[in-house]
């Protein structure tokens, strides 16, 4: 079950944010509370990420970027910081809203772990169920409904490598943790948040989301690995051949 901020520990924010949106400063010098301590234990850290999301937030609400896709991207992962997941939610809504209509895979599967990550605590909220079940089934639900194309654009999120997916976060920790104030500025805080959200979410979805992903996959289509294909030089190259169940003669390679 997600754990709910004290609304005692932020009374200081909304105060400090007004004077900080008010006064003029450039976003980029604007300084935000942060502890240090936080790094040192996983609740603590959660809950000092969601107090500086809701720091970060009104902040960027008052300097948007001009693109309106830039300006939901970013903005879903700071409300996935701070555990609002129907304001996320609604982000991805917007965000696959402003692809062309002939721009169907994105439309369908941008921001997809963020997607999945957001509607899997939901659920466990209400459930009260472990993360790992619920995650499976809402995947396997939604990877029926793309079609073939979608689905492939959606793989493409999972072959990431988790330790490079991570390590931007813990580089931030370790430069913050020696910085000798409990304050950062706004570009940091942005930059933080971005790089959590990549170590939370991938933490939580990569070590499922690969087998389970392979399971459908052959589910879905006949796969037929090391293929040995003739060249016109005589060369032959290897090649993985997938065909959808549906259409035998569709092929991805």
């Amino acid at each position: 079950m997600s754990r709910k901020i004290n609304p005692g520990t932020m009374c200081i924010f909304p105060v400090v944010l007004v004077a900080l949106v008010l006064s003029g400063v450039p976003a980029d010098g604007q300084q935000l509370p942060f502890p240090r301590g936080a790094f040192e234990r996983p609740a603590l850290l959660e809950d000092a990420m969601a107090r500086l999301a809701e720091g970060v937030i009104p902040v960027y609400k008052a300097h948007p970027p001009e693109s309106a896709r830039e300006y939901f991207s970013y903005l879903l992962r700071y409300e996935l910081v701070r555990r609002n997941y129907p304001a996320a939610l609604a982000c991805i809504d917007s965000l696959r809203a402003s692809y062309a209509v002939g721009d169907s895979v994105h439309a369908a599967t941008d921001a997809f772990p963020f997607w999945a990550f957001a509607r899997t605590e939901l659920a466990r909220a209400e459930t009260g169920r472990p993360f790992a079940p619920l995650f499976d089934s809402l995947v396997t639900s939604a990877y029926t409904t793309l079609s073939d194309r979608a689905t492939e654009g959606l793989e493409v999120f999972f072959r990431t490598d988790l330790a490079m997916r991570q390590a931007g976060f813990l580089r931030s920790a370790a430069r913050l943790k020696s910085s000798g104030t409990d304050a950062i500025s706004y570009a940091d805080a942005r930059n933080l948040c971005f790089a959590y959200v990549n170590f939370l979410v991938y933490g939580a979805e990569l070590p499922r989301a690969r087998p389970l992903l392979q399971s459908l996959l052959a589910q879905r289509f006949f796969i037929e690995d090391s293929v040995l294909i003739p060249m016109r030089d005589g060369a032959r190259i290897s090649a993985t051949i997938v065909r959808s169940r549906k259409a035998p003669h569709t092929t991805r390679h």
